[in-house]
């Protein structure tokens, strides 16, 4: 397991401020008429910029007995031009809620604005590894270091292009706490685990990574640097 600490001079990459179209996000709170003093509320957001199009969505539920079930989903595929998000809660002593969020892939040129520099900003370089894909978040490469108010971005190589990338929130340390999120390509245990960025989960538990934390990296670039 490496830990990535790469300063502004380990590569060589110019950042591109994105332009963010967001969907507004839906919130739902309403009572269950089956359970009394039961709620549930749930929410979902989309979102596209000239990286990909990704999806989060959000849902929870109080069931009578006062127990309180979370759902949460968050999703982002490079190269994608269109995204939407669904979440659904319903109350119950044995109802979990559910949420999705889905990404769809169109053919679409793009003209992105022209490239930025911002100061201080890293570059997190994340790449599959085709011969020996690691399924385990504990032996997967960890940045430790991530500051997207500084303009860090996560790399992600250009055989990326089109594939899903699932954000999941993850205890690093095992204490009990959630505190990292795994990007990984698929949401079963089995699926190839990319890296794992310390600092990443809100104090509700769910990612705060978003797709403007993503950034294309040509694959000429990767074999420079």
């Amino acid at each position: 397991m490496n830990n990535i600490t790469n300063n502004s001079n380990d590569i060589l990459v110019i950042l591109d401020e994105l332009i963010n179209t967001v969907s507004p996000t839906t919130t739902i709170n309403s009572p269950d008429a089956n359970f009394q003093e039961s709620s549930s509320s749930s929410s979902s957001t989309a979102i596209v910029n000239d990286m990909g199009a990704g999806g989060a969505s959000q849902a929870t539920t109080i069931s009578p007995t006062g127990e309180v079930q979370n759902s949460s989903e968050s999703v982002f595929i490079p190269g994608a031009t269109s995204s939407q998000a669904t979440a659904t809660a319903i109350s119950g002593t044995d109802i979990l809620p559910t949420t999705e969020a889905t990404v769809i892939i169109e053919p679409e040129n793009h003209n992105p604005p022209p490239p930025t520099p911002m100061i201080n900003a890293d570059v997190f370089i994340l790449n599959t590894n085709p011969n020996f894909p690691n399924t385990d978040p504990n032996l997967a490469d960890i940045i430790t270091n991530f500051n997207a108010a500084e303009g860090d971005k996560i790399g992600l190589s250009e055989n990326l292009i089109g594939q899903p990338l699932i954000l999941e929130t993850f205890d690093s340390n095992a204490d009990g706490s959630l505190d990292a999120t795994v990007i990984k390509l698929a949401s079963n245990s089995q699926s190839e685990v990319l890296g794992v960025v310390l600092g990443t989960v809100s104090a509700h538990g769910q990612t705060t990574l978003t797709p403007t934390d993503f950034t294309i990296i040509s694959n000429n670039l990767l074999i420079l640097s």
